[in-house]
């Protein structure tokens, strides 16, 4: 797979059950195009795309196009963030109390404007 829905796929940046997430370039910018496998469960992908359709917070990812994958399977196409990782943070110190509020702060209000 060399190209979907406009953008180059340059590398698969993370992996999943359910699908492959790959760094796309459009010529202009970079996104996160997640491609849902051949099985993946519909009802799962239709909750995804209308939680990030229908959602607008600085904290959860915004949902900048739905296009079909090689198999005709839906793929999402989500801007691309940073590569820093809490999983690294937290495995590569003991975070401080206040870093620990400065971090699941963002996490506790995205959830809460989910809910």
């Amino acid at each position: 797979m060399d190209s979907l829905g406009g953008y180059r796929l340059v590398r698969i940046i993370g992996t999943g059950t359910d699908a492959d997430v790959w760094l796309g370039y459009d010529g202009n910018r970079c996104a996160a195009i997640k491609v849902y496998r051949d099985g993946a469960d519909f009802a799962r992908i239709d909750s995804e795309v209308e939680a990030l359709g229908r959602t607008s917070h600085p904290h959860i990812l915004r949902l900048d196009g739905l296009v079909a994958g090689p198999s005709g399977m839906p793929s999402l196409v989500v801007p691309r963030l940073s590569t820093a990782r809490l999983s690294r943070l937290i495995a590569s110190r003991h975070l401080e109390l206040g870093e620990v509020v400065t971090v699941l702060s963002p996490i506790a209000s995205a959830l809460q404007h989910l809910h």
